[in-house]
């Protein structure tokens, strides 16, 4: 079942392929006598049979897909989708789909982790209420004189609130080819901020470098966007806090 997971889908994507290539076949073919009839006919047949088997891989993956942002398909098609998608056909061939494991609802972090999942009427929603996404950040301050504190930025996780994230591009070249790179440490503090330092021995050993003044745990994060007076040397204090960021909305 695992390996047929993994063919099938791009077994139908070559099927779709050919079927269109036999399709345009047809039409290069026509008037050619009873062989071009024949290859006319083959040709549009099993076009119409490749059609069918990808139109049914995509009728199973409607379900799932619609789960994943409940309450958006009953804007697409004027409701037709949400109509499509609870039909006793969709789900009987998601249902044998999903037994093959054929689809699911996947993806990597389909949805924004979110702690609180209440609603609000944003400015320029329309007066639509969306969902708050509340997403939990962890913020490291340093601290000469435990009085004043300031944050220490990170290269890409979300953090001052003024400045635009940086794009994941390869190392060396941030602008380029963005999403190619995945800035380990900042993808740790994601989940870190879901739970506790106790679970995650990790962090409490970034912040004892950091107070060391450790030149390749520094380079890390981005000391360049730093207060002055840390990019010369470590700071005597660093806490850490908790915020919740809400992702604007265009």
């Amino acid at each position: 079942r695992l390996l047929l997971s993994w063919a099938l889908p791009l077994f139908l994507a070559r099927l779709c392929v050919e079927s269109l290539t036999d399709i345009a076949a047809v039409f290069s073919r026509s008037g050619k006598g009873i062989r071009g009839a024949g290859a006319v006919a083959w040709g549009l047949g099993r076009g119409v049979l490749m059609g069918l088997a990808c139109g049914a891989y995509v009728l199973s993956t409607i379900q799932p897909l619609s789960q994943i942002a409940p309450g958006l398909e009953e804007h697409l098609a004027g409701g037709r989708v949400t109509a499509l998608a609870r039909s006793e056909v969709v789900r009987r061939v998601n249902s044998f789909a999903r037994e093959w494991h054929l689809t699911s609802g996947y993806g990597l972090f389909r949805t924004m982790t979110g702690v609180g999942q209440e609603k609000k009427v944003f400015p320029n929603s329309g007066g639509v209420p969306l969902r708050v996404v509340a997403r939990p950040e962890l913020e490291l301050q340093a601290s000469d004189d435990m009085q004043s504190w300031t944050p220490l930025e990170f290269q890409f996780k979300p953090g001052n609130v003024t400045r635009a994230p940086r794009l994941t591009g390869l190392p060396g070249f941030p602008d380029s080819f963005p999403g190619m790179h995945q800035p380990r440490l900042d993808w740790q503090m994601w989940f870190a901020a879901l739970g506790s330092y106790q679970n995650n021995p990790w962090l409490v050993m970034l912040v004892f470098r950091l107070l060391q003044g450790t030149a390749p745990v520094r380079a890390l994060m981005a000391p360049e966007l730093w207060p002055e007076q840390f990019r010369e040397h470590a700071p005597k204090a660093i806490r850490i806090v908790k915020f919740e960021y809400d992702m604007t909305r265009l």
